[in-house]
Formats: structure tokens, C-alpha cells, sequence
């Protein structure tokens, strides 16, 4: 198996591991409240350092997004943003439905800052696949991150308005 083919399967196994993550947040926010569980999975403490997460996050994807001659190694960061970000707000959507006051405040100021610029920058398809020599597939898995990071952003401003999270 050669190192383009083992980073191929790679990025399908990341799409179908964030897909899953996606999948169950989803399906977790359209449960009715007095199903919800009480445990906690994800660790409260994480959230105070989320918003510079996901700012230095956010501001990666754009600067790659918006290159008109992206750096060909940034190619697989761009990948690992993505889903990283997701990695980073899929845990504070979760912990939302618990009501705790640190992970609402934190919500509150994800929610304050707005969506992510990145979300705002069109993937030129041209300019990615020229600079980083990806192929048909690997455009898809970027679109499909892009598009399960867009889909994680609005199950997190469903769950503000469930929270009545308010700027």
C-alpha cells in the first residue's frame, strides 16, 4: 500500500468517524429533555480554554481557505482543522443539556464571537485540488468535513436557543 493510498484510507476513516460524531450529536439534541442522561462523558474543564481553540482553529481553515496559492503541506492541516473543530464544539453541545453554569458561560462566549469565519470562505475547488494534488475523493471528504463542520456549528446554535442563550 503505497502513502497516498494509506493517507486515503485515512481521511475515509476520519469522514466516517466524524460522520458517527455528527450522527449522534444530532440525534442526542432531538431527544426529548427528560430522556437526557445525567452523566457527564466529556470532562467540564476543558471548556475554559475553548473559545482560543476554536478562534486559532477558525482562523487556520480561512487562512487556507482564502490563500490563492495554498502551501502544498497544508493540505492535511486543513483536514485535521476541520475536524478538529468539530472534536472541539461537539463535546460543549453535549454538556449544554446539563445546564452547568461554566459550560453555558462558555457557550455564551462561542456564541458572542459568532459563526466561524471559515464558514463565510467558499472553498475554491480549483485552487485546493491544484495546490494540494488531491484528487475527485479527496475533494469530497473535504467537502463532506466542511459541510459536518457547518452541520455541528448549526446544531450548536440550535442548542443556544434551546439554552435561551442570547448575545
Amino acid at each position: 500500500m503505497s502513502i497516498f493510498q494509506l493517507n486515503l484510507y485515512i481521511m475515509r476513516l476520519s469522514v466516517l468517524l466524524i460522520s458517527v460524531l455528527v450522527s449522534a450529536i444530532a440525534v442526542e439534541l432531538d431527544e426529548d429533555e427528560t430522556e437526557e442522561s445525567t452523566t457527564h462523558p466529556y470532562p467540564i474543564a476543558e471548556f475554559s480554554q475553548l473559545l482560543v481553540t476554536l478562534n486559532t482553529i477558525d482562523l487556520e481553515i480561512t487562512k487556507v481557505l482564502g490563500s490563492l496559492s495554498p502551501d502544498k503541506d497544508q493540505g492535511d492541516q486543513l483536514i485535521s482543522n476541520l475536524q478538529g473543530y468539530v472534536y472541539e464544539l461537539g463535546p460543549l453541545i453535549h454538556h449544554m443539556a446539563f445546564e452547568d453554569a461554566e459550560v453555558l458561560m462558555a457557550a455564551k462566549s462561542v456564541y458572542r464571537q459568532g459563526a466561524p469565519r471559515f464558514l463565510s470562505t467558499p472553498i475554491n475547488h480549483e485552487v485546493v485540488q491544484q495546490a494540494f494534488g488531491w484528487d475527485e475523493t479527496q475533494m469530497k471528504v473535504l467537502q463532506v468535513l466542511y459541510d459536518n463542520t457547518a452541520k455541528t456549528w448549526r446544531n450548536f446554535l440550535n442548542m443556544c436557543e434551546r439554552q435561551r442563550i442570547e448575545s
